[in-house]
């Protein structure tokens, strides 16, 4: 695992597929802005944020 970990860090992948899912992210959120004021969309939009957060 450590062999893999550093192989990823050396190729940049893991930066490159944070730097992915930061823009899915944002997308999801602009998507968002389209639909009424809801509860529910905050909670989408914290939903984004948080899966982010969990890879990173």
């Amino acid at each position: 695992m450590q062999t893999a970990l550093k192989l990823l860090t050396k190729h940049g992948t893991l930066e490159a597929t944070r730097k992915d899912a930061l823009d899915w992210a944002a997308r999801a959120k602009a998507a968002l802005d389209k639909l009424p004021d809801h509860e529910i969309k905050g909670m989408l939009a914290d939903i984004a944020d948080y899966v982010v957060a969990r890879i990173t």
